[in-house]
Parts: C-alpha cells; sequence; structure tokens
C-alpha cells in the first residue's frame, strides 16, 4: 500500500508540474522536491520522466479502449463521453502536445482516436460488414480533422474550453460521421485500397522509434 501511495504521489506531482511549465522542462529533481520523496523512490518506480508520461497516455487509451457502445445508442452520446476522458487543464495539454515527446503523443492520439472510430462504426453499422479499404478511409479523415482542432485550439491561445470544442465539432460533424458509415454499408467499396511499402515502413519506424 504504502508503495502505492508512492507512486500515486509522484505522478500527482508531475501532473502539478506539468500544468504549469513545459514538460522538456521538468526535472526529476522538480519532481522528488514537490512529492517529498528521494530520487532513489523516483528511480525504483520509473526510469527518467518521460516512462510517466507513457504511463499516463497509456492509462488514458485504456479508457478508450474499454469504451463500448451497443448498436442503437446516441450517436452525440457517444461522441461526448469519449470528449469527456480528456483533461480539464488546457495547460496540461498544451504542454504534453507541445514537447519532445510529441510523435509518442500523436501515436496515442490516434490510438485513441482510432478505437473510437471502431467502436462508432461498429454501433452504427448493426450486423453490416463494413470493408477494410472504407474504414481506413474513414478513419484518417476523421483523425486528421480532430488533430487538426486539437493544434489549431493550441496556436490560437486555448480561448475556450478544448472539450466545449470537441463537443461543438461533434454536433457539426457527427451525423456527417453516420452518414459515412451509412454510405459504406449502402455502397460496398469494390477494391480494397493497398498501402505503399514506403508508408508501411514509415509507420513502423514511428511506432518503434
Amino acid at each position: 500500500m504504502k508503495r502505492y501511495h508512492s507512486k500515486k504521489a509522484i505522478k500527482e506531482s508531475f501532473l502539478k508540474l506539468v500544468a504549469e511549465k513545459p514538460l522538456d522542462k521538468i526535472t526529476v529533481r522538480d519532481i522528488v522536491e514537490d512529492c517529498g520523496f528521494t530520487r532513489n523512490t523516483f528511480y525504483y518506480y520509473y526510469d527518467d520522466i518521460f516512462d510517466i508520461v507513457d504511463e499516463l497516455l497509456e492509462a488514458n487509451v485504456d479508457k478508450f479502449l474499454n469504451m463500448d457502445f451497443e448498436s442503437g445508442t446516441d450517436r452525440l452520446e457517444m461522441l461526448n463521453a469519449a470528449i469527456d476522458l480528456l483533461p480539464d487543464d488546457p495547460k496540461l495539454i498544451k504542454h504534453f502536445c507541445v514537447s519532445s515527446k510529441t510523435v509518442d503523443i500523436k501515436f496515442y492520439f490516434n490510438k485513441a482516436t482510432d478505437r473510437f472510430l471502431v467502436n462508432y462504426i461498429q454501433a452504427s453499422a448493426g450486423d453490416v460488414e463494413i470493408s477494410d479499404c472504407d474504414k481506413k478511409l474513414i478513419f484518417g479523415f476523421y483523425k486528421s480533422a480532430a488533430a487538426g482542432l486539437l493544434y489549431t485550439w493550441i496556436e490560437e491561445g486555448m480561448k475556450v474550453p478544448l472539450k466545449s470544442e470537441f463537443k461543438r465539432m461533434g454536433v457539426l460533424l457527427c451525423d456527417s460521421l453516420f452518414n459515412a458509415v451509412q454510405a459504406a454499408k449502402d455502397n460496398p467499396s469494390p477494391v480494397e485500397l493497398e498501402t505503399l511499402p514506403e508508408a508501411e515502413a514509415e509507420n513502423e519506424k514511428v511506432v518503434s522509434d
């Protein structure tokens, strides 16, 4: 139990600090001074600060992975349930996204978005199977829209709550996503798109890095 509380305190101190200053400027010394533990205690649980980042990101992605929607669930209800998993603190989000961990954060963001879209498509399509080709097109389009909204929000100074931005996007685009799924059901793709070998190699490189 003591070990659990020690690790929990380290993570809480890290989250407190990352809400105050950029991720790349946080040191192990900052964290242990804030939580009152020694450096040895920190290194008992983590190899470095980015090890905490990976654990936190993986935990949030797991929340998306565990989301399950039944056929017939209200579309906006599905989207808003996913959006509510986002952190509330705008500076925390910015300091995570604009850092040397940007590539990893994009990977986790895409993984979470993919899972939501899988659940959404399964709930919307019902018993009708949609081709992998159409799924890839739908995933790519809406992932790009979500990522674009996130980084535009950061660039424009985070003037409104991020959750509000995403929920408004949901109101505006949710029907278009549903319509894309319906179009895929009603007009099955005649061919499967092939991924270029160099593109596959690049994707594997990004994930392995």
